[in-house]
């Protein structure tokens, strides 16, 4: 009886060793779990809002088109975290892939990135300063071709990370 106790606490030690050192391990991925988690919501969520944003303004809903704007900075805080957690998954990234999908897919997320994060501080100043009536027709056409070269940018980006690890989207 004592032996099976024994070698039952011998695994569950084993394991608990491999739980840690499996942890530690993980922790150098966690920009790579968050960068992948987390970068689905500027692309997704641009597009979504961009929509919600052109009809607000076409049936003249000012309270949705307030909505919208505060989506546009939610998804340019979201790009933040994008932005910062890429540059921590492309260390491990190298390692395991292609050098040259990684900095293709720096470069245009780099490049939707800073885009995202116009949109955002211009969607910020349009709800701080919304009075303002001579400056509410270039607001929302800044917003518009903003978001839309936005889109076409993440597009890439998203596009050149799938490159990365799925051999499938390689052409």
């Amino acid at each position: 009886m004592d032996n099976i106790n024994f070698s039952i606490l011998l695994a569950h030690s084993t394991s608990v060793t491999n739980i840690a050192k499996g942890t530690a391990e993980n922790l150098s991925a966690l920009p790579a779990y968050i960068h992948v988690l987390f970068n689905h919501i500027p692309i997704i969520g641009l597009f979504v809002i961009l929509i919600f944003y052109v009809f607000s303004i076409t049936y003249k809903s000012e309270i949705f088109e307030r909505i919208s704007l505060w989506g546009f900075l939610a998804v340019g805080l979201a790009t933040v975290i994008v932005y910062f957690s890429g540059h921590g998954a492309e260390e491990l990234a190298e390692t395991i892939y292609s050098k040259e999908y990684v900095e293709t897919h720096e470069l245009f997320g780099n490049i939707a990135s800073f885009c995202m994060f116009g949109l955002g501080i211009l969607a910020l100043l349009n709800n701080l300063f919304y009075r303002s009536v001579s400056g509410k027709i270039f607001f929302r056409v800044a917003i518009i071709v903003i978001s839309i070269v936005g889109l076409i940018l993440s597009g890439l980006a998203g596009m050149t990370g799938g490159k990365i690890a799925h051999s499938e989207f390689r052409w």
